[in-house]
């Protein structure tokens, strides 16, 4: 399995800084129902702002977190596109390589990772040090057949593989009840834990959450607050060990995904828990108790001081104090309120009912339905990503390409206004070849290309060029190049032969008949 930090770029877009921003407004009203005491609500919420005790920032520096508290991977595990890419794109291209004798083109493909999961989700690949397109490159060598390339388009637009490394608060919450808050209707679980302390979760400077997610965002209504969040395949709690080690406490549910493998690729996993690397302090209820009842099956013992550690020496549970029944009241109101439907999807656009199966998806917008879809997006024709239709050029073929791929391949035509592949290009900037062919010709001593309007009196010469190789006879009033120019001046050679002469006495050329052998004024000497 291989892993693939996303840029921060992509990480944005899985979210929306707006949205995020959002979330940890409306969270704050969440957060009251989990009765925190006021002091330890409020170490919450400076968290939500970005005020992070000292020791809480260590695990986020660790593991390279982004400002949401975030860590996105991608990787090739399960990946249906990747999969047909490697099963049928590859061998297509290699018997295709063969076919046309473009064995050079192939090993240089291969040199630069052409089966690498990298290489086909960027959809980039180096040759030569030029960067191109991969399956636009794929197409037009006519490696693979455009059928192809659209089926695996199709496919690569639906789910990714994302693993998230978190130690954002609201991730805390959503992950670990299911999102659906269920697990929070009853305080006392059947472990004999309670799960009223998720609040506090977010406090423990020891404690991360990975998750893994298509990346796909729900909306929630929670006692009529909206947030949004990622829906999410399975669960692990990890904790930091005081040798910069991470050990998975428990994966929910077990089976999928190995969300261990994530800490293999970084290099800080540890199947031996150590004592923990801070201590910290244990936030509390209204009543007065520890809020950390609820610790998801972890096996290690939190004293009943103000300091909480994790310590290997003791693996019992504490807490199984009585609490106050009252604190019950706003869970239970939870149950009977909150709007939630995990089997459906509301269309972005029209509000309709779809469902995860009829989705689609453009970036951080959606869902929507299959009819929007279509009304508002287009898939590139070139990248085959999802773009708004706004952003759509159409191409001479009907097929639309997404700006990205106008810049970088294409260009619009200043006179037929065609958008045209940059491989049909005139030598005039901006002109296609057509409306070259049509309007335009090249000087065949510059090589510049120009208007008709603009040729000389010899075709395919321009005036300049005219002006510098050419003159006008004055006898003739031919157009000719300079070696036709005879020794006095605008005369061709040719009128010179039929309208001159040489007089023999002076040796001056004079205008007359070519028969004339003396000059006027010779004549008249000699009479």
């Amino acid at each position: 399995m291989t892993f693939r930090r996303l840029s921060l770029e992509e990480e944005e877009k899985l979210l929306l800084q707006e949205s995020e921003e959002t979330n940890r407004e409306n969270f704050r009203e969440i957060l009251k129902y989990f009765q925190l005491c006021q002091e330890d609500y409020n170490r919450v919420c400076d968290l939500l702002d970005g005020k992070i005790e000292k020791d809480n920032t260590y695990l986020n520096t660790l593991l390279k977190l982004n400002y949401q508290g975030r860590a996105w991977y991608e990787t090739d595990d399960k990946n249906e596109g990747f999969v047909f890419y490697i099963a049928e794109v590859l061998p297509q291209v290699i018997r295709n390589a063969n076919i046309l004798k473009k064995e050079k083109l192939l090993e240089s493909l291969q040199c630069a990772g052409l089966a690498s999961y990298e290489v086909f989700m960027k959809n980039k690949i180096t040759i030569n040090k030029q960067e191109h397109k991969l399956l636009k490159l794929l197409s037009n060598e006519e490696l693979v057949d455009k059928n192809t390339i659209n089926h695996l388009n199709q496919i690569k637009s639906g789910q990714t593989n994302l693993i998230c490394i978190s130690r954002n608060p609201i991730d805390y919450i959503f992950i670990s009840t299911n999102q659906n808050f269920g697990s929070c209707m009853d305080m006392v679980s059947s472990g004999e834990g309670w799960w009223l302390g998720l609040g506090g979760l977010s406090l423990d400077p020891n404690r991360l959450l990975i998750f893994s997610s298509t990346g796909k965002i729900k909306r929630f209504s929670i006692q009529s607050i909206e947030l949004k969040h990622f829906g999410y395949v399975n669960r692990s709690w990890g904790l930091l060990s005081e040798n910069d080690k991470i050990a998975i406490v428990r994966q929910y549910p077990g089976t999928g995904r190995e969300l261990n493998n994530i800490l293999v690729h970084l290099e800080l996993n540890t199947n031996y828990f150590s004592n923990s690397k801070f201590k910290f302090l244990v936030p509390k209820l209204h009543n007065n108790l520890h809020s950390f009842p609820y610790i998801d099956n972890i096996p290690f013992f939190i004293p009943r001081d103000e300091k909480g550690f994790y310590s290997t020496e003791n693996q019992s549970l504490y807490g199984k104090s009585a609490i106050d029944t009252s604190l019950c009241i706003s869970i239970q109101n939870i149950s009977e309120n909150y709007d939630l439907d995990d089997n459906s999807y509301s269309c972005a656009n029209c509000s309709d009912s779809i469902g995860e199966d009829e989705c689609c998806w453009a970036e951080d917008d959606g869902p929507y339905c299959r009819d929007c879809f279509n009304d508002n997006f287009f898939y590139c024709s070139d990248c085959g990503e999802v773009d708004s239709l706004e952003n759509a050029y159409s191409v001479s073929n009907g097929d639309y390409i997404c700006s990205d791929c106008f810049n970088n391949y294409y260009f619009m035509c200043e006179d037929c206004e065609d958008t045209t592949n940059q491989d049909d290009k005139s030598i005039v900037s901006g002109i296609c070849s057509n409306c070259f062919r049509d309007n335009y010709f090249e000087c065949e001593y510059c090589n510049k290309g120009y208007k008709n309007n603009e040729m000389s009196a010899i075709e395919d010469v321009c005036k300049d060029c005219f002006l510098d190789n050419y003159f006008e006879c004055e006898k003739c009033c031919a157009s000719l190049e300079n070696n036709e120019r005879s020794d006095l001046g605008n005369i061709c050679k040719t009128c010179v032969d039929k309208h001159f002469f040489l007089c023999e006495k002076c040796e001056e050329i004079i205008e007359g008949d070519p028969k004339n052998i003396l000059c006027g004024g010779c004549s008249n000497e000699e009479c």
